[in-house]
Order: structure tokens, then sequence, then C-alpha cells
């Protein structure tokens, strides 16, 4: 099985700076997020058809087929503040929405009885995988949440240098936790129910034909 989340952030920093002779303003911040599921939908009735249409039909992770994906679209924006010959972050928003992409029967009449046994269960660890990739990535957003609107700088070009600089970083370093995630699913997936079946049913399907000698 391939890597099913993907660590592809888009960011829009949106800054304001402004210039303050008196008085402090309160630091707001917030972090909000959101998840939807979309589904694609195949065809099948056996483990392996299932697999095969899953391959061809499925999300495409780094250029790689992959069952099922997780997406990140997140932006954050901040007022900057020039006080006292420092400038700093004020009122704070990171936003991030997340995408899962699933499979979908098409009709699951047709699957043989013990696929239809199997199949729950399957994608029933397909989404907790993804659900683990939006925890991980909600740590790391926590992290620049945090991080960012703390920092200061001697000026606001400078300050959002800084906080572009600093979130690439936390996000960077993100990925490295997504692919050491995936690196150990990837050596107990060929163990699950469904994925063990359907390789049993390609071997069948492609065993070449036993070759009887003959004597005259």
């Amino acid at each position: 099985m391939k890597r099913h989340g993907t660590s592809t952030a888009a960011l829009a920093g949106g800054l304001t700076c402004a210039l303050l002779l008196a008085g402090a303003t309160p630091v707001m911040a917030d972090l909000r997020t959101s998840t939807a599921v979309k589904r694609y939908a195949i065809s099948g009735h056996t483990e392996r058809t299932l697999l095969l249409e899953m391959r061809r039909k499925g999300p495409r992770v780094q250029g790689h087929p992959a069952l099922a994906s997780t997406k990140l679209a997140a932006r954050y924006s901040a007022r900057l503040e020039a006080r006292s010959g420092r400038c700093r972050v004020r009122n704070f928003l990171l936003e991030a929405s997340f995408t899962i992409q699933l499979p979908r029967l098409r009709q699951p009449q047709r699957l043989r009885r013990g696929t239809r046994a199997r199949w729950p269960g399957f994608l029933a660890r397909l989404r907790r995988h993804e659900n683990r990739h939006i925890t991980i990535w909600k740590g790391c957003l926590k992290q620049a949440h945090k991080e960012l609107r703390h920092l200061s700088a001697s000026n606001c070009l400078s300050l959002k240098r800084k906080m572009k600089e600093r979130y690439r970083r936390i996000m960077k370093a993100c990925d490295r936790r997504h692919d050491a995630f995936d690196t150990r699913e990837h050596h107990v997936a060929h163990k699950l129910p469904f994925i063990r079946a359907a390789i049993r049913d390609m071997r069948r399907a492609y065993r070449p034909p036993s070759r009887r000698a003959t004597r005259k």
C-alpha cells in the first residue's frame, strides 16, 4: 500500500502592519480547523478486483497511486504592530481545512461473502490512517500557532520574513513525521486480512499453468 497522506500545505500569509505611537493592543489569536470527506466510486466483487480499482481510480500522492489520501490547505493572517522600536504580532489567525478521500463501493451487494466480511474493517483502517495524518498536522499547526504569534523583530518587514521561515521550518519537520508514520504503516499493511486475501487471489490469477510430461 502506498502512502495515503500528503503533506502539501497551501500557505497564504496575509500580513498587515500598523505603527502605534502609544498604548498597547491586546494580542488576539485563533486556530480554526475543518474536515471534509470525499469518496471515489469503485466496483468489484473480490479483494483483488477492488484493490485494482482503488489503485486505478484512487488519488495520487507524490505521483504514486494511493488507496486513500488526506490533503491540507492552510493559511495564516496577522496584524503586525510597530511600537517602542519593536514589531510584534497582533490579531493572529491560523486556518486549516483537511480533505479526506476514501473509496466507496458502487455495488456492495456484488461482493463475495468473504470480501463482504473483510471490507468494513479495511475501510475503517483506511480512515483511521487518514485521521492519524490529521492528528499529526494538528499538532504541527498548534506548534505554529503558538510560536508565530509570539515572534517579534526590530521592524515589521523582518518579522514577516521570520514568520514565514518559522512556519516553513515547522511544516517541513511535520513532513518528516508523516513520512515516519507511513513507513511504520507500510510494514503492517500486508498483514491486513483484506490485503492478504487480495494477494492470495492475485497469485492464483497469475499462476502459470502446470506442464505435464508425456511419453510415447
